[in-house]
């Protein structure tokens, strides 16, 4: 009796708050749903170790958006720094207007203007997409997951859909999976290049207009000095605008994969709860074929 007891005592202590539907909804979201549903397909098949089978898939490989493996991400706070306009148009501001160098000065402002506009652009999608690497939404931010994992919990899992989920569900994620990261590598190759190639250009445009208060007989060949600033400016400007569309390639792939685990996660459970106007909840790229219904 004692033992009876004490081994149910251990299995609601394993078991209870993830079966029970007693999970921490300010977790992770899909890691919560990998551990949950770890527990349910071993009760059916052992021999698969489900939770690292399935995890790998829910997140981008640590250098997959880094310049190396051994990249903090420290590039972040540096371009930042590094293009911040502020400085530029500080020191544009102090330059006297004279009818010399009005139409290289016209010309400097707009390309400024521009890549502000340029700058900002690339900075937001660092900031969403890139420093955020993807992170997780926790459960109960995420809609409809809550009430999809509940119910996912709450109904047994049969041993029928996991063996298809092993056979022809998890492959196709890893298909789909491998072919978002192939893509991603080789736009973000080109983007770290791009990025290195624009913060060295502002580098050279702000010594450059530094110059002018720091070189007092630039002045007195100020054609020559202003012509060969807005050709740096204009440099800057090619730069930026490269890198920004470098970087509007890579944000739909990171919003194919944003969209791709929510697809696994409703194939998993069986529940849809963002896909809910579709026929079936297995929408993803290689997975609309596959029936996982019991």
């Amino acid at each position: 009796m004692n033992v009876f007891f004490f081994s149910m005592v251990l299995s609601l202590a394993i078991y209870g708050p993830l079966v029970s539907g007693r999970y921490n909804a300010d977790n992770a979201a899909f890691k919560t749903l990998i551990e949950v549903f770890d527990l349910k397909a071993k009760d059916i098949d052992k021999r698969i170790d489900w939770e690292n089978t399935l995890k790998p898939l829910f997140a981008l490989p640590n250098d997959i958006l880094r310049d190396d493996e051994h990249d903090t991400l420290q590039w972040m706070a540096d371009i930042i720094e590094a293009t911040n306009n502020t400085e530029l148009a500080d020191a544009l501001a102090k330059i006297p207007i004279i009818e010399e160098v009005k139409s290289y000065l016209h010309k400097i402002y707009n390309d400024i203007h521009t890549v502000y506009v340029g700058n900002t652009k690339i900075l937001q999608v660092y900031s969403k997409y890139v420093s955020q690497k993807l992170e997780e939404p926790i459960c109960r931010k995420l809609d409809g997951f809550v009430i999809a994992l509940d119910k996912f919990i709450k109904n047994p899992l049969k041993e029928k859909r996991l063996q298809k989920i092993r056979e022809k569900l998890i492959p196709c994620m890893q298909t789909t999976y491998n072919d978002i990261v192939g893509k991603l590598k080789v736009k973000n190759n080109i983007a770290v290049i791009l990025r290195k190639s624009y913060v060295a250009q502002m580098g050279l445009v702000k010594t450059e207009l530094n110059g002018y208060f720091e070189r007092p007989k630039i002045r007195t060949q100020l054609s020559i000095y202003f012509e060969k600033l807005s050709a740096k400016v204009t440099d800057l400007l090619q730069k930026n605008v490269a890198l920004d569309k470098q970087l509007q390639e890579i944000v739909p792939i990171l919003k194919e994969y944003i969209e791709e685990r929510i697809v696994w996660s409703e194939c998993l459970m069986d529940k849809q709860f963002q896909n809910k106007n579709q026929k079936t909840p297995c929408l993803g790229s290689c997975i609309c074929s596959i029936d996982v219904k019991d």
